[in-house]
């Protein structure tokens, strides 16, 4: 039997410790699909205030940043399923009441990529790669070429808008020649060195790691240099969490062949949202209430709804939407709900109770709301971009696999004009169609797994 691979998973966060997007969540799931692909994995992410479970004590060691040392101590969770995470613990760094937005994330997981370098040299785990994800990590791979490290190095983009960045003092094994080269105006750009020293650069996405390569975000110079081409592997979902027919989850549990329980879900979230008890089509928000994910499309599309429907936003806090959704709920009583908090219950609900779900991104390198959506048979309405173009099929022009609709411009107008095409077709033969297509397919990340597994292989072939 040939030796299993050895990896180590790189994150700046991993759900259930840590969570703050896409990146939390398939740092949770992956690696344990993963392990089931005959990978040995093994995660590493810092502690932070909010990363509730009991450690026990594995080592400590000082970390030079700039002109001081900082300790860096490593921890693991007393009770690990089948993948060990290492913990990177300091209190300064990480005992903060966010993950990320401090005016130091440079200096903070510059800490973690240097932490993580040592952290390898005084545990016995030898990883054949290291697989890093997103910016936070960024200057590890830099590191580990510098030290000699023999393996190979993968570097995920989940988000390319987010470099990172710190100042070249900070970073005084390079060369004034190798820093202008990772940044500009004395700065080091951590996604910049990600690209540099990385053996493979993948992303979450095909269509997206095609948008990477005509639209750079100033790492056009490095792909050329390089001959970089940028892999994209699709994030999945996991079936079993993210499963309608699973008893406990929901009030009414149902499937494929019993979708008549998905209406009486809805009635049961209407009476515990004060919404009017109706069979209209409820249309719902999952997310971020960010500009980003066409939160102002999606408010100017709503307002001009003139068929019937109802309307629920879950929202993670941003003040001034939440002050703008307050006001439309405001007049528009018994059909507008919003909440603004993360809560994972509540959240499939929805999915499980709503007919459309609204995803106008201006980018999406994948998304995981349209993917859970289609699970449940809530119905995408998506901009074409990124992950979200690779998996909606607009129904307009495709019946037989058509599992939403989709449209190109980035404009209200547009989206309004696909809201309104899913609600005339509501509760007609077509709309049973269209959800059954929707929960027909197969976004696991199981899938995702296998090609990752693949990929690993390949790089150390």
């Amino acid at each position: 039997m040939k030796r299993k691979i050895k990896v180590l998973f790189v994150t700046a966060e991993c759900f259930p410790y840590a969570k703050v997007g896409g990146l939390g969540q398939i740092s949770e799931s992956l690696p344990k699909w993963l392990f089931n692909q005959n990978i040995d994995i093994k995660r590493v992410t810092p502690f932070y205030r909010g990363s509730y479970c009991k450690v026990r004590y594995k080592a400590d060691f000082p970390v030079k940043i700039n002109n001081k040392y900082e300790t860096c101590i490593i921890k693991t969770a007393e009770k690990d399923d089948d993948i060990a995470t290492y913990f990177i613990v300091n209190d300064y760094y990480f005992n903060r009441d966010k993950v990320y937005s401090y005016y130091d994330d440079g200096e903070r997981f510059l800490f973690f990529c240097k932490a993580v370098l040592n952290m390898l040299k005084v545990i016995p785990y030898k990883p054949d790669i290291i697989h890093c994800n997103d910016w936070h990590t960024g200057l590890l791979p830099l590191y580990l070429k510098k030290e000699g490290f023999g393996g190979k190095v993968i570097f995920t983009i989940h988000n390319l808008k987010y470099q990172g960045c710190i100042g070249a003092e900070y970073v005084d094994e390079l060369s004034k020649e190798e820093a202008s080269y990772l940044g500009e105006n004395n700065f080091i750009n951590f996604m910049r060195s990600g690209f540099a020293y990385s053996d493979v650069i993948t992303t979450v996405s095909d269509a997206y790691s095609k948008e990477i390569m005509e639209n750079s975000f100033g790492m056009e110079d490095i792909i050329r240099e390089k001959n970089i081409k940028i892999k994209g592997i699709i994030n999945g979902i996991d079936n079993e969490k993210y499963n309608p027919s699973k008893e406990g989850d929901l009030i009414f549990p149902y499937s494929i062949k019993s979708i008549e329980n998905k209406k009486k879900n809805k009635e049961a979230l209407q009476r515990d949202l004060g919404l009017e008890v109706l069979d209209v089509p409820l249309i719902a928000v999952v997310g971020r209430l960010e500009e980003e994910k066409g939160i102002k499309l999606i408010h100017d599309a709503v307002l001009n709804i003139k068929k019937p429907f109802q309307f629920v936003l879950l929202g993670s806090k941003n003040i001034y939407y939440e002050q703008i959704f307050t006001n439309m709920q405001n007049n528009m009583k018994g059909k507008m709900k919003a909440i603004f908090e993360y809560n994972e219950v509540l959240a499939k609900r929805i999915y499980a109770s709503s007919d459309i779900l609204l995803m106008p991104s201006l980018y999406e390198p994948c998304g995981i709301s349209n993917i859970i959506a289609l699970r449940y048979g809530s119905i995408p309405i998506v901009r074409s971009t990124g992950g979200l173009k690779d998996t909606i099929i607009d129904f307009t022009f495709d019946e037989k696999n058509g599992n939403g609709f989709c449209f190109e411009e980035y404009d209200s107008e547009r989206l309004l004009d696909r809201i309104n095409t899913a609600l005339e077709l509501y509760n007609t033969k077509k709309w049973d169609i269209i959800v059954k297509n929707a929960m027909k397919c197969d976004n696991s990340i199981e899938k995702t797994a296998q090609k990752y597994a693949s990929l690993y292989r390949m790089v150390l072939e």
